[in-house]
């Protein structure tokens, strides 16, 4: 991809998607010991590569817009010039430290998960500085009777709106994420949810953002 001027990888990381060929395996094992998966075959070498070139060219397409419109809406930069997914395909819930995908036949969901762990790598990253600037206190301060995963979500969900509504004009977006909400064991991502929602996405951001800036003197 041929990335605009203003797109440093100092700053906005580039991401390499793979298959996670070693973790495979590991995957595997654990989800067949839950009930719901026990039956589960995993897709063929060739389905797997074919799904992750797939999903990879359409992250492309939308990678520097998803990640300069995360940035810029926090005021926050990435401490990392190269991010690596790993896509494996015996997993039921993504997690960004490090990025591992489930594969999946649809793009949309694969994008929507993978932005989803890049809001949280970007609050990791600025979690581990130094200082008054730290975004775990900041957040803890910003929503002080909410748990971490709830205060987590929050940031996230608020920023993820901006990025498929305001900015890539999504209209299915909403609907996606409400859907898989809805159907989640962990009410956690309900409430987090719920208070986007009731505050307004953009309000949220703000709130997060000023607090940050206050932080810094």
């Amino acid at each position: 991809m041929e990335l605009s001027k203003d797109f440093s990888p100092t700053t906005y990381p580039i991401i390499r998607i793979k298959h996670g060929r070693f973790l495979d395996p590991v995957f595997e094992a654990y989800i067949k010991t839950k009930p719901k998966w026990e039956k589960w075959i995993k897709p063929e070498e060739k389905e797997i590569k074919k799904l992750i070139e797939i999903n990879s060219a359409a992250w492309k397409e939308k990678e520097e817009i998803i990640i300069k419109s995360m940035c810029e809406a926090m005021s926050l930069n990435f401490l990392q010039n190269i991010i690596d997914v790993y896509v494996v395909c015996g997993n039921d819930r993504q997690f960004s430290d490090p990025i591992v995908i489930r594969t999946y036949s649809q793009s949309k969901k694969f994008i929507d998960d993978l932005a989803h762990e890049l809001t949280h790598r970007l609050m990791s990253d600025n979690i581990q500085c130094f200082g008054k600037t730290r975004m775990g206190e900041i957040m803890k301060k910003t929503f002080p009777e909410e748990s971490g995963n709830v205060r987590s979500h929050i940031q996230t969900y608020a920023l993820l709106k901006h990025i498929f509504v305001d900015v890539l004009k999504d209209k299915n977006w909403e609907k996606r994420i409400l859907e898989r909400v809805a159907k989640s064991s962990h009410p956690q991502y309900k409430k987090a949810w719920d208070i986007v929602e009731k505050i307004g996405h953009m309000k949220v951001v703000t709130m997060i953002r000023k607090e940050r800036e206050k932080s810094l003197g």
